[in-house]
């Protein structure tokens, strides 16, 4: 199985095309910012400025964090460095920057097998650093019309990540729209010479609705394969207090999901609750986009979920929270993605003043077949001011499932072959965690947070698990 995880997330590598098309991008932006910053900027009510193009309202965070993690004798030390910038209402408030992506340093220098190292994860594989988003926006002073180019994620196409473009004309009128294209971007898979595209549109029909409708196609370029995708999304606020979401989609002519979820938030802001319930169908898709883990994981069967929760303050203090969820399986031929299962869970907090607050939650799962699991974690926080805080927390956790020994396997051609007498084992470990954690804000810049946390279970009778980790955050605002 872990062989099947590696060739089927390996590093693409066509990074370096990537980068020449966003360099090429880019350089046609900057070719067009003299157009942009001259005279068609001069519209009715807004006359040209004198502030030059290249200035305008700066911000940005990095965050760098150190990690550490022991157990049963191995060890693991990673870097991590998060960036966010954003440069808004350059050229006379007709064009955005935004960039966004993270670093990171395996300290350890693992192998490049993942059975060598229980710490060992694809991204130990992979490139040191991650381009999530670098585009540029330009648009009208309203923001009726924009157009972004750039590395980027279409938020109404299931967040779709691509390095492209995507047009959007007066999404906040009575009707308006948008269309995209771009290469597709995975961090662990090849997907050279595909594309994806398509178009949305949203009405607002009647009063306090929305209604949008979305198509979307991926080409998988070596398969030779689409995907072609549609989505209907109605929202409707009843009052300030009640609004609710239906949704609908189809997958390659096929019926892929249909949800209905009910939300109410009192305006006092004591009370709320959700009720949400999504039917899934058996609709399959072809490509990296809509099946990532298809030949790992297998299909899945039709299934039902469910979920409720609510949110109380039962005193100005005290404030409670319990959810249920709910899965069921169509079929009664289950396996191991195909399961029903129900989960319980209840959060409980209390916050006598601004600066002492404690919580307790609970869990408690129910899986088809005699597995189960049971959790309670506590925490306790003192904040001083907005200086420094400090928490301290523990849990327990309960485990109750079956395991299949005395088997062995093999790896021909892409499938995999089980052998053996399949003994099945009933195991029910406890283990119990605990952890101390800080924050020291030494100004609106600069903070510095860590946290300890260590781990002993009944299987081995000792501490088996330490991790320790430490950031450093730096905020900028101009």
């Amino acid at each position: 199985m872990r062989k099947i995880l590696v060739a089927e997330f390996a590093m693409p590598r066509y990074v370096t095309a990537c980068r020449r098309q966003l360099v090429l991008m880019f350089g046609l932006f900057i070719l067009a910012l003299q157009v942009v910053s001259s005279s068609c900027l001069a519209e009715d009510g807004y006359p040209m400025s004198a502030t030059p193009w290249y200035e305008g309202h700066i911000s940005g965070q990095s965050r760098s964090e150190y990690e550490y993690r022991s157990s049963d004798g191995e060890h693991d030390s990673d870097l991590y460095e998060y960036l966010y910038f954003s440069d808004r209402d350059l050229a006379n408030r007709h064009l955005d920057f935004y960039f966004s992506g993270r670093f990171q340093k395996d300290l350890n220098n693992l192998s490049t097998s993942l059975a060598d190292n229980e710490f060992a994860s694809i991204d130990d594989l992979t490139s040191d650093y991650y381009l999530f988003q670098l585009y540029l926006e330009a648009h009208d002073i309203a923001r009726d019309v924009l157009f972004r180019g750039g590395r980027q994620y279409i938020d109404v196409a299931d967040s779709l990540h691509i390095d492209g473009g995507q047009l959007m004309a007066f999404e906040n009128s009575r009707f308006g729209g948008q269309v995209f294209y771009g290469r597709p971007v995975s961090y662990y898979s090849s997907v050279s010479n595909d594309w994806a595209g398509g178009f949305s549109l949203i009405g607002r029909p009647w009063a306090q609705n929305q209604t949008r409708l979305t198509y979307v196609r991926y080409h998988d370029d070596s398969a030779d394969v689409d995907d072609q995708h549609y989505a209907l999304d109605v929202r409707q606020r009843f009052d300030e207090e009640l609004r609710s979401q239906l949704q609908v989609s189809e997958l390659n002519k096929s019926f892929e999901m249909a949800s209905l979820d009910l939300y109410y938030d009192s305006t006092a802001g004591d009370f709320g609750g959700y009720v949400g319930v999504r039917r899934w169908g058996d609709a399959t898709g072809d490509t990296i986009a809509y099946s990532p883990l298809l030949q790992v994981l297998g299909s899945f069967d039709p299934y039902t979920y469910v979920c409720a929760r609510t949110y109380m303050n039962v005193l100005p203090w005290l404030y409670i929270a319990p959810e249920f969820t709910a899965r069921m399986v169509a079929t009664g031929d289950e396996n191991a993605q195909n399961t029903d299962y129900t989960h319980y869970d209840l959060t409980i907090s209390i916050e006598p003043d601004h600066t002492w607050s404690a919580s307790v939650a609970g869990e408690y799962w129910d899986v088809r077949g005699g597995d189960s699991f049971f959790g309670v974690s506590g925490e306790l926080r003192y904040r001083h001011g907005r200086l420094w805080e400090i928490s301290a927390g523990t849990g327990y956790t309960h485990y109750d499932y079956t395991q299949y020994v005395d088997y062995t396997g093999t790896i021909d051609a892409g499938d995999v072959h089980f052998s053996g007498d399949g003994s099945v084992m009933q195991d029910s470990p406890d283990s119990y965690s605990y952890f101390l954690a800080g924050k020291w804000n030494l100004n609106k810049t600069f903070a510095i947070q860590a946290r300890g946390e260590m781990e002993t279970d009944t299987g081995t009778n000792e501490t088996n698990g330490h991790s320790l980790m430490a950031q450093i955050t730096v905020v900028l605002r101009i």
